[in-house]
């Protein structure tokens, strides 16, 4: 009888254990995909600020 409820245990710890590894395995997904999403992003905000600062730097030039 202490072997089931031994094995009972282990069962339950593995499952436990599996549910967090499926957590885990959705986070590491997300943060994947965030990161996709900012390999995507940082060049067109970095392309904008560029521009922007090509404008304001003619426009200082004209204006003295």
């Amino acid at each position: 009888m202490v072997a089931v409820t031994e094995l009972s245990n282990t069962l339950k710890m593995r499952e436990q254990d599996s549910r967090k590894l499926i957590e885990l395995e959705n986070e590491i997904s997300e943060l994947r995909a965030g990161i996709k999403t900012l390999k995507y992003i940082l060049p067109m905000i970095f392309t904008v600020v560029t521009i922007v600062v090509s404008v304001a730097g003619v426009i200082v030039n004209i204006l003295m």
